[in-house]
């Protein structure tokens, strides 16, 4: 496997230590690039560093989690960022995601989890953790039901069946090469199925594409 440069964000030191630590013990191909002890100082060095993921606290000084999330997408697009979270972020939640989050898990998983979540959104994969993915669908549900248009009517009749076995995968936080097996497929099938997903629902991203599908009630 091709070695995954990490970027971590969290002002906590001992906790940014600790991730590093374990990590690069348990995967040699996870290599902790750099550290940064809030949002600003974490778009800095992505914007230096070009990491492949990054794994970032939510709340942070001088810029949390969420807007420094929103600033790399915009110049780092290559970087994927998983967001850690503790139980009490809810607010955070939504607006992670939408910023381009690729995965949101709480802080006191496993290493293993942590470990398998890295290289699942290295590779394409969406990732959230149960408790976090029905914060989102609780949200959704108690939010304000936006006026059905016509082009909302559409999507179902644009997205194929196929489309929708693909779409339905990445709301689960499968990765192409995971729905390239399950549906007996090439990767590179897989990924001209998620460009024309993407196209049909206007939209640029997996964490784009599964709130578009949740929300118009798709999946």
């Amino acid at each position: 496997m091709k070695q995954i440069r990490i970027l971590l964000v969290d002002d906590q030191t001992l906790f940014r230590e600790s991730i590093k630590s374990v990590l690069e013990m348990r995967n040699p191909c996870i290599q902790v690039v750099a550290q940064a002890a809030d949002g600003k100082e974490g778009l800095e060095l992505a914007e230096t560093l070009q990491p492949d993921i990054i794994l970032m606290d939510v709340r942070m000084p001088l810029m949390d989690g969420v807007e420094s999330a929103r600033l790399i997408r915009s110049s780092c697009p290559e970087a994927k960022i998983i967001m850690l979270t503790t139980f009490d972020d809810d607010e955070y939640v939504f607006e992670a995601l939408k910023a381009g989050a690729a995965g949101y898990l709480l802080k006191d998983i496993p290493p293993a989890v942590l470990e398998s979540a890295i290289i699942s959104v290295y590779n394409g994969g969406i990732l959230m953790s149960p408790e976090v993915a029905a914060k989102v669908v609780n949200r959704l549900s108690t939010a304000p039901q936006k006026k059905v248009s016509n082009n909302d009517d559409s999507i179902r009749e644009m997205i194929t069946e196929r489309e929708m076995e693909i779409l339905q995968a990445i709301a689960q936080g499968k990765d192409n090469r995971e729905i390239a097996k399950e549906l007996y497929l090439s990767e590179g099938t897989v990924r001209n199925y998620v460009s024309s997903i993407y196209a049909k629902l206007n939209v640029k991203d997996r964490a784009e594409a599964i709130l578009y599908a949740i929300e118009k009630k798709i999946v």
